[in-house]
């Protein structure tokens, strides 16, 4: 799968961000 993502949902995008931040140890 693809790493790069067209994503036209804005909420989306910030859940899609906020999974990767919280995955990575960071919180947001």
């Amino acid at each position: 799968m693809a790493k790069i993502l067209i994503i036209d949902d804005d909420e989306l995008f910030c859940e899609l961000l906020s999974s990767a931040f919280t995955d990575d140890g960071h919180e947001v």
